[in-house]
């Protein structure tokens, strides 16, 4: 960052530093000669010392030998001090000077290496075959070179400041959501992002995604190096689709390998999978190495036994292959199954087996067991569930603590109401007590929901709007609620800013609607037509004042049903042709995850 001194325009400084300079001879003449005092006044000298010495570098000296001239010419034709003080402040003048000199000349020169530096780096990051860009942590583009762009297909105006979801199809966004996640830990991810261009066609890369920092070691950005692997991906589908033609034809060759002793015991015994060839009855018939070493028996030990003896298998399992066995002696196909099967020290292992017949004839004579041993998949899998459990437990208690605390909040609300005599003062407690009932209820419905981010918004509003009615019990016999409601699920996000607005609609009405113990009724609907919801509160009682604006009220209550319908992004309508009827329509806001309960 340059200096703020070098601001001024080149042809003012020589101006202000006259002014500077003709001042402090001013301030000499004032001080020196008049008041005849021994102030300090060269003290004001440094000013135009310091500031040549940034302008000017080296030149700015003369500045100093001029106010040292004044100053020591002064002292001659009038002294004051002894000389020898002025001739130390000449000294300390030259000093600052000097120093101020070569501390400016340094930035200088830093700034100017700077600068050649960042020019160096940027022409490299432009030039580089590789596509860059840096991002925030909501995925917006804060820079990209002209590699990246073409890769894409767009102008760099198109794509900086958007976000890089839109240049991936929907269903292929989970892979930046979890690469985020990593980043923000701190890792540096590699990974194969699959985008869409600007003429539709699809870009693979391979990606290194890694955090910045500034200097207090804050992230502030994510940085992205992309590689073109297009061709390279389209050539590893067409090895894919090869590759799915040629286990076809293995397929089909199967009893061609039979014939052959050497081919299938070489492909039988090398194979890393534990495999088994047994004949209708369970009898092994032939075992490979990698079966064997996990056993801790030899093949003589094996071969010849049925494998229901071998006592390496729970009774339950025995019984479940047997039944596989039967199914496809019978002719049917078997999808691969999970099976246990305990090893030379009686560790249990799993294993995804494959039952495969070999045909003779076209009879089943063989069947080959192929088993991959899962055992750590299976291992990582129960503690993915266990820690999915812990979670959801944790999640589930801190709803349940929140509702609690609301709970007891509403609680001391409804006693401080008892030690408060105005009515004023009463309605204002009941009102907030009311508000705190309506957010502790989403909560309360979240604990007991077996889905933790959406409650029945119908269940919720009928319990919600009883109780208002509860709080009003004068109110029971004479208004009767009415519900209209879709049987709709709501976020947490969505669900308490409309049960606020419910609580405060429903409230007025209990408290304004129906004067001298008229009666009538308060009715609550809830619409949904293509993803656009539609909330209506009405009441048939004797309307809202037509000489006020809803939308302009000193109510309170008012006030934060158009503050919470601003934050539902929705619209709020008002009609008093028929008592009060208020129509709010919003769509549901996106909920935010606090606790990712896959992790």
């Amino acid at each position: 960052m340059k200096l703020s001194l070098d601001e001024p325009n080149t042809k003012s400084k020589p101006l202000i530093m006259v002014i500077l300079v003709a001042l402090a001879c001013i301030l000499t003449y004032y001080f020196h000669f008049i008041l005849r005092t021994d102030i300090v006044f060269s003290q004001f000298y440094y000013i135009p010392v310091i500031i040549s010495a940034l302008w000017w570098k080296r030149k700015g000296i003369w500045v100093a030998f001029f106010l040292a001239f004044v100053l020591i010419f002064s002292e001659l034709i009038s002294p004051i001090d002894p000389l020898i003080i002025q001739l130390y402040r000449v000294m300390i003048l030259f000093s600052v000077s000097i120093i101020i000199i070569f501390i400016s000349e340094r930035i200088e020169k830093s700034q100017i290496e700077l600068a050649e530096s960042e020019e160096k780096y940027r022409n490299i990051v432009e030039t580089t075959h590789e596509g860059v860009l840096t991002g925030d942590i909501d995925g917006t583009i804060l820079y990209v070179n002209q590699r990246m762009c073409d890769l894409f297909g767009y102008k760099k105006e198109e794509v900086l400041n958007h976000n890089i979801f839109e240049f991936v199809d929907e269903n292929k966004r989970n892979i930046f959501v979890e690469v985020r996640k990593k980043v923000l830990k701190g890792e540096k991810v590699t990974f194969t992002p699959e985008f869409r261009r600007k003429d539709g066609s699809i870009l693979w890369t391979l990606a290194q995604a890694s955090p910045l920092y500034d200097g207090q070691g804050n992230q502030i950005s994510n940085l992205f190096m992309h590689s073109d692997i297009t061709e390279l991906k389209k050539t590893q589908e067409a090895l894919e689709d090869s590759h799915s033609q040629l286990e076809k034809k293995v397929e089909q060759r199967t009893r061609e390998l039979t014939e052959s002793e050497e081919k299938y015991r070489t492909l039988f015994d090398k194979d890393p999978d534990y495999n088994l060839l047994i004949n209708v009855d369970g009898v092994i018939v032939e075992i490979n190495k990698a079966l064997t070493n996990l056993l801790g028996l030899s093949k003589n030990e094996l071969v010849g036994k049925n494998f229901t003896e071998l006592g390496k298998m729970e009774p339950e399992d025995i019984s479940f292959i047997l039944g596989k066995l039967s199914l496809l002696l019978d002719g049917n196909v078997i999808e691969p199954f999970e099976i246990r099967f305990k090893d030379k020290n009686n560790d249990i292992h799993w294993g995804l087996i494959h039952i495969t017949p070999i045909m003779d004839n076209g009879k089943i004579s063989y069947v080959l067991v192929i088993a991959t041993d899962i055992t750590r998949q299976k291992s990582a899998e129960n503690e993915i569930k266990t820690s999915l459990g812990e979670k959801e437990a944790l999640l589930r208690e801190i709803h349940h603590r929140v509702n609690n605390n609301m709970q007891i909040i509403s609680s001391l609300l409804n006693l401080q109401k008892e030690y408060v005599s105005e009515d004023e003062t009463r309605d204002v407690l009941q009102d907030s007590q009311s508000r705190v009932k309506s957010m502790a209820m989403v909560h309360e419905k979240l604990y007991l929901s077996g889905d933790l981010s959406h409650i029945n918004f119908k269940q919720y509003t009928e319990k919600l709007v009883s109780d208002i009615f509860y709080t009003y019990e004068s109110q029971i016999d004479r208004i009767r609620p009415i519900f209209n409601l879709e049987n709709v699920e709501l976020n947490m996000e969505t669900a308490i800013p409309l049960g606020l607005i419910i609580n405060e609609l429903v409230a007025n009405s209990l408290k304004f609607a129906f004067p001298n113990n008229k009666k009538g009724s308060i009715t609550v609907e809830m619409k949904t037509k293509n993803g656009e919801y539609a909330l209506i509160v009405s009441d048939d009682g004797i309307g809202f004042p037509a000489d006020i604006d809803f939308k302009k009220t000193n109510s309170l209550g008012l006030k934060m049903v158009n503050n919470l319908v601003n934050q539902l992004d929705g619209e709020i309508t008002l009609d008093r042709s028929h008592g009060t009827e208020y129509k709010i329509t919003f769509k549901e806001l996106n909920y935010k995850k606090r606790l990712d309960l896959k992790q």
